[in-house]
């Protein structure tokens, strides 16, 4: 399961929720009346309950930029992100929402960066070795 790596600022989010970032695969957009501009959004995804039923799909486009991620508002709880996984195809991965945290899941090409894994965390990795995060802790 992917956990949060870090504090955010919950001032605008309801309480009790925390936030959920999903690097997917950018692809190339012709942008402007000639096409002459370029954008790189990420690709959607799918968030799913913890009973695997459809809770919210997500174009992930950020805060008016197509080249960030969406920043996803979650009640605290435990989830499933379904995305295309660069170099892996269709993945679910579990994850873990806290109250105020930020859970951020990479899937683009790379992986986490190594600049972004905490040391003293475990990493979370696909079978052909590809980082998607940091474990989440259990919740007792």
């Amino acid at each position: 399961m992917v956990g949060p790596t870090r504090l955010i600022d919950a001032s605008n989010m309801p309480p009790g929720s925390g936030m959920l970032r999903v690097y997917t695969d950018t692809y190339k957009v012709a942008a402007g009346r000639d096409g002459s501009a370029v954008k790189f959004p990420h690709s959607g995804f799918v968030i799913l309950d913890a009973t695997g039923a459809v809770r919210q799909h997500v174009d992930n486009h950020g805060e008016g930029r197509d080249d960030a991620p969406s920043n996803v508002p979650l009640p605290a709880g435990a989830y499933f992100v379904k995305a295309r996984c660069a170099e892996y195809g269709t993945v679910t991965v579990p994850i873990q929402i806290l109250e105020g945290k930020l859970t951020p899941v990479y899937l683009s090409a790379g992986g986490m960066p190594p600049a972004s894994q905490p040391t003293g965390r475990e990493l979370v990795r696909l079978p052909n070795g590809h980082v998607v995060g940091v474990r989440g802790t259990p919740r007792r």
